[in-house]
């Protein structure tokens, strides 16, 4: 096999230098081959060679990075062997196992064991679980809120009648702590809290979020004026109200107008000019067909709603009016950021106690350390650095930009995303970021982008298909980036497949009917059987399919049994689709039982199951003469498998506690024939 040929796009990512670059690289577009090569032509390429230890590779998840690392490995094995005298690559792979190719969160905490001292930590902090956080953020919150209540805080109380909820204060203190999460996503969670509670300026168009008010309306307009236009065009149709054209084309030129005007006037002005949209009396007339009639009066009444929202949120009022209820609210506002600011304080204490912190922490801890020029923590790391490489740089958030840009010497940073597969917004990562650089690089400004749209991955009819699709659901407004010949992926294979299907599926409905949040799943499960089975009668074999999900954790358990029931096999590498399986749930239950038989809903289960052979009468008949446990009820009863299943049920928990889990699994299976009996069943 030849060398690899680069398209014009990759190989200008592989091989630019002395600027900092912002690579786009859309789906299947080769980024990781990229990446790779570029880091091994930093080590052996041009006067000054880079050393590997000397590149800090920053990925998003530890298993990317170890990908990367191991790619690597061979891409310098590979040279090893066809080069054995060059000690250079023998000093690569030597410095490879030592070298910085890491998530940003392993980057981070190792920075602050080296410089604990620095940020008052204990040398023996540990990053608190999960569970442990959880309980000690609550735990804090309560003795914190009843602190404050007992200190007679007169702003809480009125915080509590405003946000708390009918019946207790629960709503302000998931307000506070939410609040005080997003917070922890900025470089400094002080100052983002303070400035967000300032008062408000004297003008509408000096809010902070004046752009945001402008956008909304703009938006709504733009959707109002769509119905008004879809409306016209029913009018003159065949079989339509002509007659009601004139009015259709007033209120389209006033949406128009108050378009423009949304772009240009003061948003004092534009709340005014809202009301410049009336809409007429349309008069029922007996010319036009009935049912296009009705359908022009349902279109045009969507427009109608979107105006009249308008209306109610911006119209109808003095802008001086809304700023002084806005000034009347500020001290409601201060006194929020600073309970917010008294729990955080409150938690750091508690943990810096217990010598815990947990990835915020890690993350603004790096960021104090860096940002302290003095101790020359940050000056050291952008000597040794000579190339900072993100990948995934579409899901940063403020902090981690932070971190970053005090490591970088200026004009060595590569960063590589695509913030059309930006899906951690949820984690508060920012792709404002990405899409900043992404049109400030573009211009030229600042640095260098480089798009690499070309898919290797998929067939021509999937990416025609994909940025077809794609074009009608991204703008700007609605998904942060146009989905535009800048963004479109563009097929780099020749084959072109079979054509696109779409299947549009009514979920919602369908869960609504039933009463059941996985309805939805499984009608769609039973539409992509249907087609699995058309596809088989056409020759295509089983093993030619895949089912992809979005989270096949919670999904695939529900597609494997419905597809099972049509008579096709599947398979799943998902550990929680396998643990949600009846069979093992049902092994599951039992475990629990063994463990502590007063569980009334694990026992009731086995008990029902093949494990015990209860009939729903017999449980009945358990419950009705014996109240408490149903184990207790158990116990009491006459019915022979009762005395049966407790023998048993002994004698596994004493396998339980002296023995094996998988002597105890085994046992279990042997004596109920249940092994048996799953194999027996499809899928089983």
């Amino acid at each position: 096999m030849g060398e690899r040929i680069w398209t014009p796009e990759q190989e200008a990512a592989i091989a630019a230098r002395g600027e900092n670059i912002l690579v786009s690289a859309g789906a299947g577009s080769g980024k990781t081959a990229v990446l790779v090569e570029r880091v091994i032509r930093r080590l052996f390429d041009g006067p000054a060679p880079a050393e590997i230890d000397g590149i800090l590779i920053v990925t998003f998840t530890k298993a990317a990075a170890e990908e990367m690392r191991a790619r690597i490995s061979e891409a310098l094995t590979k040279r090893a062997q066809q080069e054995p005298e060059n000690r250079r690559v023998l000093r690569q792979l030597g410095l490879l196992q030592q070298a910085p190719i890491t998530t940003l969160h392993s980057f981070c905490l190792e920075t602050v064991r080296q410089n604990f001292y620095r940020v008052g930590l204990p040398a023996s902090f540990r990053i608190a679980k999960e569970v442990e956080l959880g309980l000690l953020q609550e735990e804090v919150m309560e003795e914190f809120i009843e602190n404050e209540y007992e200190s007679g805080n007169k702003t809480l109380l009125e915080l509590a009648d405003a946000y708390g909820g009918s019946k207790d204060d629960g709503g302000l203190l998931r307000l506070i702590f939410n609040l005080y999460i997003f917070s922890r996503s900025q470089p400094d969670p002080r100052r983002w809290l303070e400035e967000a509670a300032l008062p408000p300026p004297d003008s509408l168009d000096d809010l902070p979020y004046a752009p945001y008010l402008r956008r909304m309306i703009e938006k709504e307009l733009s959707v109002c004026l769509f119905y008004l236009q879809e409306t016209a065009g029913l009018c003159a149709a065949p079989g339509g109200p002509s007659e009601w054209s004139g009015y259709l084309d007033e209120e389209i030129s006033a949406c128009r107008n108050l378009l423009k005007a949304a772009c240009t006037l003061p948003l004092a002005r534009l709340f005014a000019r809202l009301e410049d949209l009336q809409f007429a009396v349309l008069r029922k007339k007996s010319v036009a067909d009935e049912e296009v009639r009705d359908e022009v009066k349902k279109t045009r009444e969507k427009a109608k709603e979107k105006h009249a929202r308008l209306l109610k949120d911006f119209g109808g009022r003095e802008p001086s009016a809304l700023l002084d209820d806005l000034r009347r609210q500020a001290p409601l506002f201060e006194g929020l950021s600073r309970l917010v600011l008294g729990y955080a304080q409150a938690l750091a204490e508690v943990k810096r106690r217990r010598g815990l912190v947990d990835f915020a922490d890690m993350e603004h801890f790096c960021l104090e350390i860096l940002r302290d020029e003095a101790n020359g923590v940050a000056a050291e790391l952008r000597a040794r650095f000579q190339e900072i490489l993100v990948d995934e740089y579409q899901d940063v958030n403020a902090v981690q930009e932070a971190i970053l840009s005090l490591v970088a010497s200026g004009g060595n940073s590569f960063l590589v995303g695509d913030v059309k597969q930006g899906i951690y917004r949820f984690r508060l990562a920012d792709p404002t970021l990405f899409l900043e650089k992404f049109d400030a690089y573009g211009a030229g400004k600042g640095g260098r982008r480089i798009d690499l749209k070309r898919n290797f991955r998929s067939v021509k009819s999937v990416i025609n298909g994909v940025n077809f699709l794609f074009s009608r659901l991204m703008s700007r407004e609605a998904a942060e980036i146009d989905y535009d010949e800048n963004a479109e992926l563009v097929a780099g294979r020749e084959d072109e497949g079979v054509p696109l299907e779409l299947c549009l599926i009514d979920k919602k409905s369908a869960e609504e009917e039933a009463g059941d949040d996985q309805a939805g799943a499984r009608r769609e499960a039973r539409v992509l059987g249907q087609k699995i089975l058309q596809l088989q009668k056409e020759g295509f074999l089983l093993r030619d399919m895949a089912v992809l999900l979005r989270s096949p954790r919670n999904l695939a358990g529900v597609y494997g049994e419905e597809l099972a029931l049509m008579g096709i096999p599947s398979a799943s590498d998902s550990r929680g689709a396998y643990l949600e399986t009846p069979e093992v749930t049902l092994i599951l239950s039992l475990l629990q039982v063994i463990d502590n038989p007063l569980q009334d809903i694990e026992l009731a289960a086995v008990l029902r199951s093949p494990l015990a052979g209860f009939s729903l009468d017999e449980l009945a008949e358990l419950r009705f003469f014996q109240k408490g446990y149903l184990y207790e009820a158990l116990v009491a009863s006459t019915l022979p498998q009762a005395g049966l299943f407790l023998a048993r049920l002994k004698n596994w928990a004493e396998e339980a506690h002296f023995g094996r889990i998988s002597r105890l699994l085994w046992a279990i299976y042997g004596e109920t024939g249940f092994y048996h009996l799953v194999g027996a069943m499809p899928q089983g």
